[in-house]
């Protein structure tokens, strides 16, 4: 955006009929272009100016959390209780030392229950791993599986643990899954879980 290019004639080039800048960084030396900037974005656009932060506009009457369902999602990340689509579930309980993820068959069930148990396992699993991520949990996380008797128990589990933390960055690391199905995992910290950061959003 500069004296020859205005916000108007870039939306007509990137051919933007209804322009949604969420995303767009508009630079510009030229004061004159906030004003023009604010009428033709509805929605939300961060202005720089010279290369500083001027203002976030959010300039519409619609509330911007419920437009991208920011609230819902919020409270889907911070809900201890995760539904499976087996029926079972995940009852995720911070505590100041470690995570604990509780695995539950819940509703779940089927005629072979050692295979009911595997599968509702391996699922919250995958569950688990994506949880991880999206509450940036880490340090200790203690997993509290479905324990069964079957002699592959720990073999299929184990493998289905690294499988699902693999795309993971830091990956968690799996230390031991004990006889009582308690599995023992780690995570690097680098960033501030979702529960550090809820007095600051």
């Amino acid at each position: 955006v500069n004296e020859h290019y205005g916000i108007k004639e870039i939306f007509d080039i990137l051919e933007i009929e209804k322009p949604d800048c969420i995303g767009f960084n508009i630079f510009t030396q030229n004061y004159e272009i906030v004003k023009e900037v604010v009428e033709n974005c509805p929605i939300r656009v961060k202005i720089l100016i010279g290369g500083q932060v001027v203002k976030c506009i959010y300039n519409d009457t619609y509330p911007f959390t419920k437009l991208y369902s920011l609230e819902t999602k919020l409270d889907e990340v911070l809900s201890r209780q995760v539904w499976l689509k087996s029926g079972g579930y995940l009852f995720i309980n911070p505590t100041e030392a470690m995570t604990v993820i509780d695995v539950n068959t819940g509703k779940s069930g089927g005629k072979n229950k050692d295979k009911a148990i595997i599968d509702v396992n391996v699922e919250a699993i995958n569950e688990i791993a994506y949880q991880i991520l999206a509450r940036n949990l880490s340090g200790i996380i203690i997993v509290d599986l479905i324990n069964s008797k079957q002699a592959d128990f720990n073999t299929i589990l184990t493998k289905a643990m690294e499988d699902a933390f693999e795309a993971i960055k830091p990956a968690p690391k799996l230390v031991d899954i004990t006889k009582l199905g308690l599995a023992e995992v780690t995570r690097q910290k680098i960033l501030p879980d979702i529960y550090e950061l809820l007095p600051k959003l």
